[in-house]
């Protein structure tokens, strides 16, 4: 390529002289010069070194000169190759003479064709031309024309181009050289536009190094100019512009240009986007500074991208080519002003000066917002004597790799590798910095300082005050980062923080720096709080960190206010606590005074991470609250199974205090280990299986996981002190709960028995316990009851029955067995009892069945709804007591329901003086209350038992025989006594109706009676026995206290008295008598055995008109010696045996007796007889069983001594009415006051005669 000028200069040369030379002979020869035309190419050839092919040559002279034609010439050379299809060629010989250089009149290529083999560079010089080359075009060729030719290259792009010359007319005149033309750039089938050239160059060193060059295009297409690189990573579709240029060259270069792109537009792809520019009177200034170029475009308003304006900007290059100054190296000044970033994205890829990773990640970052100012100087060999200024608003771009999101940064950057500062705002930015954050950071504002040094190897960074809001976090603070020459970097950290709602710290944790699992574990373990003036101290070497030999300190305290603190996602969240963090190189460290674990309290709270790589949380705390709270509290943990579950069944009542130590694992994958002691002091606790409460709890015990173990515990069960122990064990199916009881309780002292019991029983009751309770995984709770105790210290003053039952049973054993919602329980008193129960439990406790029976033999079952009671023979009536005791109207609970049928029965069962056999007693409900019903031997009945009210009770039959009793024990317990306390006031009040009462054999009719009780005392009211002979009409009151009181009164009525005598089974003497007896009575014992010596009242006794029949022997006689007035009769009827040999008739007796203390007094009982009348006083002893009693015996003129003197020996009962008449006859007409004295015992009476007054003797 670089021989090609010298070519055509040759064989223009060699041409022109041959042609001179031959000058006189051209004229002849020169049209025959093509004969000569072999000739002519080989010596070409060899001159040019390349080859020369000539189609023709023609030549002719003409006035001026000659004149020749060249057709077809071929020149093919390694680097080009060159055509043309004519060549007009016009001498000037005469010009050539005078000026002795070679002068064309014309010299025009047609059809030129000029092939470069090779593309041309960037800079447009790979094509080289020599001094030859310059002085054939700009010397030797005065002048020349081209027309219709083509310049044929390679593009930087590499794509084939072709300058079309349209013409071109070039003029030299001295060093002045011109020229004007037309030509076109365009690619294999498309015509690229035409571009107007005009120059005026001057030749002042041999060079062009004057003048000026324009150029003007419309519509040109710049396409293939552009480097292969930009078309391949752009998809450039088009690059249209309309242009108009300048360039001033001075001194043999360009010192100045400037370019005006009126109009134009090019799109290209990047990815599968379509991006344009459009340009819109552009003006682009160049000129040389110094060695220099300086590119300036000082309006960038009329650029638009992708159809959106630029602002108002300015951008200016200044590029200093290899100096000595910058190492020999070129070095670039970049200025610009108010450019928008966004506008440079779709553009970027377009500067062929970038690497295809620095396009990738300016795409990917897009970033947005003003450059206000940029200033950078930069030698690319060199970039450490980087110079930059630069400040920028409202900058944003994507995060990257390791550079995080920014949105709405504002700053100045002044300094290069050496030293700088940045000075920089943040405000409602977003800063997305994953992950070394776990989530964007909303700033709201931060302001910040920071500069560098980096001077002789050491390098330093600092900040004085940097400040950040962001959210609920406040930073204020500094830091320094020093890395001398051989020496190891170090970094020192000092900030102050405040944060308003700990709940968003995750968002705030650097989680490279903290580790993972740290970050993960503070992320959910700090739900709430606040927390101002926190401090972070670093001091060290960063590479050190976390400073496991303390070669440096990190530490970040963190004063947490009214946090929720999550320590572990099974365990609840401590609340309300005020906490201070304490981050130490490796580890954390947790203390608070205070803290609420649900509605417990945790205190002097420790929570330590010792070791962040061994991943271990260590807490410790004091605790105390409502027991309630406790148990709520590891209801929500992992060992709600063990100490939840047992809490439940425990429930602890007031306060309580204790401590807990947790182990947790912070890599989740093993399990918490929970230990820790709860102490209990004057605590309540609910069994729940029991459904007992045990009161004034104290003591201690300890956990482990779900194994717990106590030691002595003491409390009060019922109101008497018990011990405690208990142990859990965690199973793999089940928790297992053992509980150890024992206990020595007083009696007076148990809670829940009556008081009634407690004031006849006394004593103690030693017994211990064992309760088990196993709590599955899965279904039911299941536990058992032992209890054993010893009844021998128990006694009773007022009951021996239960005095001799406590001495006689000696243990008592209960078994129990349920689940949460049934229960059996049973046991054995001594040998006496078992006893079977069957219980369903809820709200509502319900006893199912129950069954006692005699004997240590338990029963296997128990009969539905039914409580049967089979009592052993109850002997004595000392049982009555305990009876009535057990029997008091205690109310039942609303949460507690009994069988609707109790059975009970016995061989036998003495009560009120009677042995009752074959007892069999059914009490079942009705509606509005109980109906007991009785089919024993003795009593045949219905009791009905309402809600309210009195019982009534309707009798079919009673026998009441009290001699029974005494018949059916041995002899030597008969007539034996005992004191029994009824305790009446609890018996119901019972309105009685009798079909057929027996008592002592005798049917005694028909009874009717009320009975209530008032206060401790038994009223009976308006009661009434009837039955064909006879009425009884009887009130009372039987108080029944520790001095029992019977008092009784009424009346006994008949028509005819031995009517009723013969009803009763009696034979009596006095006939045809109608009775009244009225009584008031009242004794010092229970109703049914009258104590004599205490008998009081008052006893008034009326027959009407009757007779007394004849005495004899029977029951009449019977009567007589029971009140001893059978010796006196047979006395006087040795006296007066003819007066009593027939009946005695009367008109009427009447007497009244006062008893006193067991003493019958009579002052006024009369006989009003036909033959005599009877009157008598004095006194009977029943107690003493003896008489003392005067008898005044007064006859009628007609009247028998015998019959009168009969009504001594019983006036009350009317007894020895058939006596007198058999004995006195003849001599009692003769006396008229006859007198005796009674004296001794009833069964051995003495009866002495005082006074006997005849009748003349009276006169």
């Amino acid at each position: 390529m670089r021989r090609l000028p010298g070519i055509l200069l040759t064989c223009v040369i060699v041409i022109v002289i041959a042609a001179a030379l031959v000058l006189g002979g051209l004229r002849y020869l020169l049209p025959q010069i093509n004969e000569y035309r072999p000739q002519i190419e080989q010596k070409l050839s060899q001159m040019t070194g390349a080859t020369v092919r000539i189609g023709e040559i023609s030549g002719r002279w003409q006035g001026f000169g000659p004149a020749l034609t060249l057709r077809d010439l071929t020149v093919t050379a390694p680097d080009a190759d060159i055509s043309a299809e004519k060549i007009d060629l016009s001498l000037d010989i005469w010009r050539t003479l005078f000026r002795f250089q070679v002068s064309f009149r014309d010299l025009t290529f047609w059809h030129m064709t000029l092939d470069y083999k090779q593309p041309l560079s960037s800079d447009g010089s790979s094509i080289e031309t020599g001094d030859a080359m310059s002085g054939l075009w700009l010397e030797r060729f005065d002048n020349f024309d081209l027309r219709d030719s083509e310049i044929r290259f390679l593009t930087p792009s590499g794509d084939p181009a072709t300058l079309l010359v349209s013409r071109l007319s070039w003029l030299n005149q001295s060093k002045r050289h011109r020229a004007q033309g037309e030509v076109s750039l365009s690619s294999v089938n498309n015509p690229r536009g035409w571009l107007q050239v005009r120059l005026d160059l001057r030749d002042v060193n041999g060079l062009l190094d004057e003048g000026t060059v324009y150029l003007q295009a419309d519509d040109i297409d710049m396409t293939p100019w552009f480097s292969r690189w930009l078309r391949d990573n752009t998809g450039l579709n088009k690059a249209g512009f309309s242009l108009a240029g300048w360039m001033t060259v001075e001194k043999g270069a360009i010192t100045r240009g400037l370019v005006r792109l009126n109009s134009g537009e090019a799109d290209w792809l990047v990815g599968k986007d379509t991006h344009t520019l459009e340009v819109q009177d552009l003006l682009v200034q160049m000129r040389r500074q110094g060695e220099g170029w300086l590119f300036n475009i000082p309006d960038l308003l009329n650029l638009k991208t992708d159809g959106q304006q630029w602002p108002e900007g300015s951008l200016s290059l200044l590029y200093i080519p290899p100096s000595a100054k910058y190492g020999g190296n070129p070095h670039l000044r970049i200025r610009a002003n108010d450019i928008e970033l966004a506008r440079l994205s779709s553009i970027v890829p377009t500067f062929s000066f970038l690497t295809n990773d620095i396009v990738k990640a300016w795409q990917e970052r897009e970033p947005s917002g003003l450059i206000r100012d940029f200033a950078l100087d930069i030698t690319p060999a060199a970039p450490e004597n980087l110079e930059l200024d630069v400040s920028w608003q409202d900058v944003s771009w994507k995060a990257l790799e390791e550079l995080p999101s920014v949105s709405h940064f504002s700053g100045v950057l002044r300094g290069g590798q050496a030293r700088g500062i940045l000075r920089f705002a943040l405000d409602d930015s977003v800063l997305d910095y994953r992950p070394m954050f776990t989530a964007p950071l909303a700033v709201s504002e931060s302001r910040g300082q920071v500069q560098w040094n980096n001077t002789g190897g050491n390098f330093s960074l600092w900040s004085d005050n940097l400040d950040l809001q962001s959210g609920a976090l406040r930073v204020n603070g500094n830091f320094r980062y020093q890395h001398d020459k051989d020496r190891p970097p170090s970094l020192g950290i000092l900030g102050g923080v405040t944060l308003t709602d700990a709940g968003e710290a995750w968002r705030y944790f650097p989680v490279p720096l903290m580790g993972k699992f740290l970050s993960e574990y503070l992320t959910q373990a700090l739900i709430a709080g606040k927390a101002e003036n926190a401090t972070v101290i670093f001091q060290g070497n960063p590479a050190d960190f976390p400073f496991r030999k303390n070669e440096g300190q990190f530490q970040i305290w963190v004063p947490l206010r009214d946090a929720t603190f999550k320590y572990d996602q099974e365990w609840p969240a401590l609340i309300n606590m005020d906490a201070d963090l304490n981050f130490h190189n490796q580890g954390l460290w947790i203390s608070a005074q205070e803290a609420k674990l649900g509605e417990a309290t945790a205190r002097n709270l420790k929570a330590d991470i010792p070791d962040f790589m061994v991943e271990r949380l260590y807490i410790q705390s004091d605790i105390e609250g409502k027991g309630e709270s406790l148990g709520k509290y590891f209801d929500q943990t992992p060992m709600k199974s063990s100490i939840g579950n047992t809490l439940e069944q425990l429930k602890i009542g007031g306060e309580v205090k204790g401590d807990l130590k947790l182990e947790i694992p912070l890599n989740f994958n093993e399990m918490v280990r929970a230990t820790g002691h709860v102490n209990l002091k004057n605590n309540d606790i609910d069994v729940v299986p029991l459904g007992s409460t045990l009161k004034g709890v104290s003591g201690q015990f300890r956990f482990d996981n779900g194994d717990l173990e106590s030691d002595r515990i003491t409390a009060h069960w019922f109101g008497q002190p018990l011990n405690i122990r208990f142990t859990t064990k965690e199973n793999p199916s089940d928790f297992a709960v053992n509980i150890d009881l024992d206990g020595n309780w007083q009696m007076k002292g148990i809670d829940g028995v009556p008081a009634v019991i407690k004031q006849h029983v006394t004593g103690s009751f030693p017994w211990t316990g064992e309760v088990n309770i196993a709590l599955p995984q899965k279904g039911e709770m299941s536990y058992t009851v032992d209890l054993e105790g010893q009844t021998g210290k128990l006694t009773s003053s007022t009951l021996p029955a239960v005095r001799r039952w406590a001495a006689e049973s000696g243990t008592l054993n209960v078994h129990a067995s349920g689940t949460e919602n049934t229960l059996k329980a049973g046991g054995t008193v001594g040998k006496s009892f078992s006893v079977l129960t069957d219980w369903r439990l809820g709200d509502i406790l319900t006893l199912n069945g129950a069954a006692i029976v005699p004997g240590t033999k338990v029963p296997e079952k128990v009969t539905p709804d039914v409580i049967s009671i089979a009592l052993p023979p109850i002997s004595g009536e000392e049982w009555v007591g305990a009876l009535a005791v057990a029997g008091q109207n205690h109310q039942q609970p609303a949460s507690l329901k009994l069988p609707g049928n109790i059975d009970i029965s016995a061989p036998y069962a003495d009560f009120a003086g009677q042995r009752w056999n074959q007892v069999k007693l059914r009490i079942h409900p009705q509606e509005n209350g109980w109906l007991l019903s009785s089919d024993s031997q003795e009593l045949r009945g219905d009791v009905r038992i309402p809600a309210s009210g009195s019982w009534q009770a309707s009798i079919d039959y009673l026998y009441y025989n009290p001699e029974s009793i005494q018949n059916a024990l041995p002899e030597s317990q008969r007539n034996q006594t005992t004191k029994t306390d009824y305790r009446v006031g609890s018996w119901p009040a019972v309105t009685l109706r009798c079909e057929a009462c027996w008592v002592s054999g005798l049917n005694i009719g028909t009874v009717n009676a009320k009975v209530w009780p008032e206060n401790d005392s038994l009223v009976l009211d308006a009661a009434t026995v009837k039955n064909s002979a006879s009425e009884l009409t009887l009130s009372g009151r039987w108080d029944a206290g520790l001095a029992p009181l019977s008092h009784f009164k009424g009346q006994f009525k008949g028509p005819v008295f031995d009517n009723m005598a013969a009803y009763f089974g009696v034979l009596v003497p006095i006939t045809g008598s109608p009775f009244t007896v009225d009584f008031d009575l009242s004794w010092r014992d229970v109703p049914w055995s009258p104590d004599v010596a205490t008998l009081n009242g008052i006893i008034s006794t009326s027959l009407g008109k009757g007779a007394i029949e004849r005495m004899g022997g029977g029951n009449a006689g019977k009567l007589l010696r029971l009140v001893s007035f059978d010796a006196l009769l047979r006395k006087l009827q040795l006296d007066f045996t003819d007066t009593f040999s027939n009946d005695f008739v009367f008109d009427s007796i009447r007497g009244k007796g006062v008893i006193k203390d067991g003493i019958l007094n009579t002052t006024d009982t009369r006989v009003d007889g036909l033959m005599a009348d009877i009157s008598f006083s004095g006194s009977v002893y029943l107690v003493e069983r003896r008489i003392d009693m005067s008898v005044v015996v007064t006859p009628e003129l007609s009247a028998t001594v015998g019959v009168a003197t009969a009504f001594v020996v019983n006036p009350i009962a009317g007894a020895a009415v058939f006596v007198a008449s058999k004995v006195l006859g003849p001599l009692w007409s003769k006396i008229s006051v006859i007198r005796y004295h009674l004296s001794g015992s009833l069964e051995e009476p003495k009866i002495d005669e005082v006074l006997r007054q005849l009748k003349e003797t009276r006169e």
